[in-house]
């Protein structure tokens, strides 16, 4: 496989553009595109390909590219700050962005998607697989890396990444792990999800009658603001009552369609505090 993408299919209906590597044959030949598409809403879906593609040379109006991609990192939420406590269990984000696409296919030695934890222990992993493409914006994609059980102290991970003309950037990111300073939360959800009007938040905790200030910060997957919810909610036994919310931004426009990241904030009555991160889909009726 040369290069990978996802766009929207509408009307049965749709188009793309896209890269090829820098290190292929140059030669002509014939190529195969394979298509797979599923509706979001039944799940039915569907597959096909064209094996009549010609490719070969070499496009004389190319734009000359030395710029490695673009990389953001944030822990759980992208309110996250560099040095920000973490919780234990957490997930790091990964946002790349190239207009000649991002190498993830590992089809070219030197050139995997790598992260590098420097600090407190030396260790490196490969993510090509963890890609994932952005609908309908070649050459954007996300990576999710579930990190468990951290110890406490302080965390130095770095990532690198290839652009399909071979250039490459690295970007670091910092931050504590406190096991002590947090409140315990469990099974922190929303339900339904996915859902098309209103979803409902809930976490289990170990206070119960207490009562709790909440912030619910929520976020496209893109890193884009959405809305932030806050109240009070009280501990119904070991399990929150339901903060619900009608599916608006900021400015009461219903939400679009697509995942969405949140983080809730929550302080008891002794002013200890904790924050966990989820994610959401929406859908249409």
């Amino acid at each position: 496989m040369l290069v990978e993408s996802k766009v929207s299919v509408k009307n049965g209906k749709f188009s793309f553009s896209l890269s090829l590597p820098r290190d292929i044959a140059y030669q002509y030949g014939q190529a195969k595109l394979s298509y797979y598409a599923v509706d979001t809403v039944d799940f039915s879906d569907a597959s096909g390909y064209f094996n009549k593609l010609n490719i070969g040379g070499t496009d004389p109006d190319i734009i000359p590219d030395d710029n490695g991609p673009e990389i953001t990192l944030f822990m759980n939420s992208p309110a996250f700050k560099q040095g920000d406590v973490v919780p234990p269990d957490s997930d790091l984000w990964v946002k790349l962005s190239d207009p000649q696409g991002i190498h993830h296919l590992s089809n070219n030695i030197g050139r995997d998607i790598v992260l590098t934890s420097i600090a407190p222990q030396y260790k490196k992993t490969i993510l090509n697989e963890s890609f994932e493409p952005v609908t309908d914006h070649f050459g954007q994609g996300w990576i999710k890396v579930p990190m468990h059980d951290l110890e406490n102290g302080e965390h130095i991970l770095r990532l690198k990444a290839w652009d399909l003309h071979n250039n490459s950037s690295e970007a670091e990111i910092r931050f504590f792990v406190d096991r002590t300073a947090a409140l315990a939360l469990h099974r922190v959800l929303n339900y339904p999800n996915p859902f098309s009007d209103e979803t409902a938040f809930v976490f289990d905790h170990k206070k119960p009658g207490a009562i709790f200030d909440y912030r619910i910060d929520i976020y496209h997957i893109n890193g884009r603001y959405v809305v932030s919810l806050e109240g009070k909610t009280a501990g119904n036994g070991q399990r929150s009552e339901p903060i619900v919310w009608n599916g608006k931004d900021q400015y009461g426009n219903k939400i679009a369609p697509g995942i969405y990241v949140y983080q809730l904030w929550l302080t008891d009555d002794e002013g200890i505090q904790s924050t966990v991160f989820q994610k959401f889909t929406r859908i249409n009726k």
